[in-house]
């Protein structure tokens, strides 16, 4: 079975959606109207592949694709993730670069021990959207104080770098010989008065 799909400004793809005998969508890939494998995805949506629940009471959680239901939904389960077995929308999951090597309806079991071989945990956490969930989940714990303490570090750091950033600028850019000349004025003239103050101080020490 066929249908068009359109994305974007107007560009149609086209979805082909490969069936068994049962007539059940086994794996989705998507083709440009040229007929080539798109290079714009590198997640697809298949057996084995693990997403993450964007929407409902598992927000947050991983969990893998075990079976596609429809053109609209897919079967998942996580048993090492807490994450019970149900069918879920394509809408309310986001894709991963992560995948399993599972069966069709693989049994909770052999899903935790893939997962635990696999070391899917600690390759979330590896990962850029993983970092930026933690860090989130970090900060929302953190009390007045701490969110004041935090704002105050980055506003200092933010100082320094724009400090030593007008420094190089200043260092990169040529002094005109006018600027060169106005420099040399200004050196004379603390010299000058630095001479003087030292005089009076003198005088004042003799008498």
């Amino acid at each position: 079975r066929d249908f068009c799909l359109s994305r974007g400004l107007g560009d149609v793809y086209k979805r082909q959606v490969s069936t068994q005998s049962t007539g059940v969508p086994q794996n989705f890939y998507i083709e440009s109207s040229m007929g080539e494998r798109s290079k714009l995805f590198k997640a697809w949506v298949e057996i084995g592949r693990v997403v993450l629940i964007n929407f409902g009471p598992d927000e947050g959680k991983l969990c893998v694709i075990i079976d596609i239901i429809d053109q609209n939904r897919a079967f998942v389960d996580g048993p090492a993730s807490g994450v019970n077995r149900q069918a879920l929308n394509f809408k309310r999951i986001s894709l991963t670069k992560l995948k399993l090597r599972v069966a069709k309806a693989a049994r909770p079991g052999s899903i935790k021990k893939a997962w635990k071989e696999a070391e899917i945990d600690k390759k979330w956490a590896e990962t850029s959207i993983g970092k930026k969930r933690a860090l989130r989940a970090q900060r929302a714990k953190l009390t007045d104080f701490e969110r004041f303490q935090a704002r105050y570090a980055k506003s200092l750091r933010n100082k320094a770098i724009d400090r030593e950033a007008h420094r190089l600028r200043k260092a990169e850019k040529p002094r005109s010989e006018r600027q060169r000349k106005s420099g040399l004025r200004y050196k004379a003239l603390i010299e000058k008065n630095s001479q003087k103050n030292s005089q009076k101080k003198s005088k004042i020490q003799s008498q």
